[in-house]
């Protein structure tokens, strides 16, 4: 029988080729699954932030501030409300990329309409 060197290495290269391949798109599919779990990530936090500054605005105190870079605003709506001395306000926070909004009562007296860097101090 002739020897058949050639079949043999032609085998390794296309073995080594798909094993190249697959590592590749499992690095790609790690990576994508990161990017996914930090947006996630980002959109809670904002949620949380935004929970917590409409809480404040409710009980009459003004959001806390953050050290994160995260950026608060408190917009009054034209909307009256059907409550006396209360108005509807939208808080807006931005983490990262990602933004939550909340609409909610507040009371007349609370510091709301302006935006409010760092989680509200003016």
């Amino acid at each position: 029988m002739r020897p058949r060197r050639g079949w043999i290495l032609l085998e390794v290269i296309g073995s080594i080729f798909i094993i190249t391949l697959l590592a590749g798109t499992l690095f790609l599919a790690t990576r994508q699954d990161e990017k996914g779990l930090d947006r996630l990530s980002d959109s809670r936090a904002a949620a949380r932030v935004a929970e917590g500054a409409l809480t404040a605005l409710q009980t009459g105190q003004s959001p806390a501030a953050l050290d994160d870079g995260s950026h608060v605003s408190v917009r009054e709506l034209s909307r009256p409300s059907d409550l006396p001395k209360m108005k509807w306000v939208q808080v807006s926070v931005l983490v990262g990329r990602e933004q939550a909004d909340l609409v909610g009562l507040v009371p007349v007296s609370s510091s709301a309409g302006a935006a409010h860097p760092a989680g509200g101090n003016p």
